[in-house]
């Protein structure tokens, strides 16, 4: 765990439930993938969290780099994108700005539910 965050509300819960049965995995679903399961994933920010509300849902190989079954990680890299686990860098250049890019795009569809 790379921090501590403050303890987590309702909101929060509700937040979490949304991006998990909803949205999903942000990166899959920019790249036309619709309905993969997600994690939450907390942005941090010079190795600290920025909070509950600075998350995005993405699933297994984007957030832990564990590639879906029967898959290898440079197919996995290939028709999915880099995973996070496997640099922020590469991520970032693939996908954009977790917070400048992502969070907002989250948020966007948060706010449609």
């Amino acid at each position: 765990m790379v921090g501590q965050t403050d303890p987590i509300t309702r909101q929060d819960r509700e937040r979490f439930t949304i991006i998990k049965q909803h949205c999903g995995c942000l990166c899959c679903l920019l790249m036309g993938w619709l309905d993969v399961h997600a994690s939450i994933e907390h942005i941090t920010e010079a190795g600290r969290r920025r909070g509950h509300r600075a998350s995005l849902g993405l699933c297994g190989w984007h957030h832990f780099g564990t590639c879906h079954r029967g898959r290898h990680k440079p197919e996995m890299t290939r028709d999915f994108g880099p995973s996070l686990a496997n640099g922020r860098k590469p991520f970032e250049e693939y996908f954009g700005d977790e917070l400048e890019i992502l969070l907002p795009i989250q948020n966007y569809l948060l706010d449609r539910f």
